[in-house]
């Protein structure tokens, strides 16, 4: 089935750059191998230099291990991650704490963010904490069915984590179903655009679509400005 795009709250694809909000945050949100990473990737790769990416899952408390329950919001340092965001929106730069979800510890080292023109904010539960979901400007919900995303989750933790096919159904079936249907799939209401993920064409027409039109609606359509914010965007935010 193609993929299509539901636009769900009036949110008008305009051409007028003048009207964007600098930095233009954009969330994007969905259960846990739902793709949200494809939309995230696609979308910096057609921004660019002009986009920085925050990643939920960075802001993991730091003294979690691996029998506790890290699909839930409570593993979420929101205060952290509201700091970020409030340094980029801002125009400050931020040192974000890295993730070793292998290894499940913060990193020693941190990832310096910029103030770019763009930043995109990916993560299971960002809707659902009222803080964060008032930050972003634009919501992209990935709707993808539980069976997409326990067949995606089994490829995903078998091929990178090593874990045990058993495993990983007993964790899903404990944690990761009930947070999607206590947390996330309710969040859903507050999508701005809705990405229905089948599991066939999802790299295909419709993500393409969105990428497309939210590159023009940010840079207005003029090709100048496209360059200028591909290729200098801390240069434009100081003019």
């Amino acid at each position: 089935m193609p993929i299509s795009l539901g636009l769900t709250s009036g949110f008008t694809l305009q051409s007028s750059f003048q009207m964007v909000k600098q930095p233009f945050i954009i969330g994007i949100c969905g259960g846990s191998c739902s793709g949200k990473s494809l939309v995230t990737e696609k979308l910096k790769l057609s921004l660019d230099l002009s986009a920085s990416v925050v990643n939920e899952f960075d802001f993991y408390h730091p003294n979690l291990t691996n029998v506790d329950n890290f699909d839930s919001p409570d593993a979420i340092n929101w205060e952290l991650l509201e700091s970020c965001l409030n340094a980029l929106n801002s125009k400050s730069t931020f040192e974000c704490p890295q993730y070793d979800l292998l290894k499940h510890k913060r990193k020693k080292n941190t990832l310096k963010l910029y103030p770019t023109r763009v930043v995109i904010v990916e993560g299971m539960f960002i809707l659902s904490h009222e803080e964060i979901r008032n930050k972003l400007d634009l919501i992209i919900f990935v709707d993808c069915p539980d069976d997409v995303r326990i067949a995606n989750r089994i490829r995903k933790f078998t091929k990178n984590f090593n874990m045990s096919l058993e495993f990983i159904i007993d964790y899903y079936l404990k944690y990761t179903k009930i947070a999607y249907e206590k947390y996330i799939k309710p969040s859903k209401i507050y999508a701005d655009i809705i990405v229905p993920n089948y599991g066939t064409q999802y790299e295909s027409k419709g993500v393409d679509f969105m990428v497309i039109n939210i590159t023009q609606f940010l840079y207005g359509g003029d090709s100048d400005n496209i360059n200028r914010l591909r290729y200098a965007p801390l240069k434009f935010f100081n003019q």
